[in-house]
């Protein structure tokens, strides 16, 4: 038969119910469990995996490549300071100390630490002016996904829940 959910106001009628379920084993508590991540909840049907988003997979890719260049770059830095320093300059060995500081240091400059914290904040203003159009963001990764989408397609509630979407004939 039909189904009433808690908080449902009869407008015109009378009627009998029978209670099915209670607390987290009902539809607003699975529906509620699912929203703050509990564990609590059985019915895991949601299908969630753990992919990175294209962005963040980029992410890693440039910070990779930055890292392998930084290395790159350290390592000739430090080849470049022996050579000249001892070999043409006839320095002394104790300046060898001199030459790994500064390929560090070269190194430790090619990393941009400011570049998650970039993203994060733009993801965070994304979200933030989603919050603003009435759509509930959960994840800041979501903000990068749903920048892209020109269509969305939702339930009668409005409520996407589980991050897939199924078209039937």
């Amino acid at each position: 038969g039909d189904v009433i959910l808690s908080g449902t106001t009869a407008v015109q009628g009378s009627g009998k119910m029978v209670v099915i379920s209670v607390g987290i084993n009902s539809v607003a508590g699975r529906i509620q469990a699912r929203v703050y991540d509990s564990s609590d909840h059985q019915d895991d049907t949601l299908g969630e995996t753990e992919e990175e988003s294209p962005l963040f997979v980029k992410l890693d890719l440039i910070a990779k490549q930055i890292g392998l260049i930084g290395t790159f770059c350290a390592v000739v830095a430090f080849a470049a300071s022996c050579i000249i320093g001892l070999a043409i300059e006839g320095e002394d060995v104790d300046n060898l100390i001199d030459y790994l500081i500064v390929a560090i240091t070269v190194l430790a400059v090619a990393v941009p630490e400011g570049l998650p914290l970039a993203v994060t904040l733009a993801l965070a203003f994304s979200s933030n002016k989603m919050m603003k159009e009435q759509n509930l963001v959960k994840h800041l990764d979501a903000c990068e996904t749903m920048g892209c989408a020109t269509t969305i397609c939702t339930d009668k509630t409005g409520t996407l829940t589980a991050n897939q979407m199924t078209a039937r004939a």
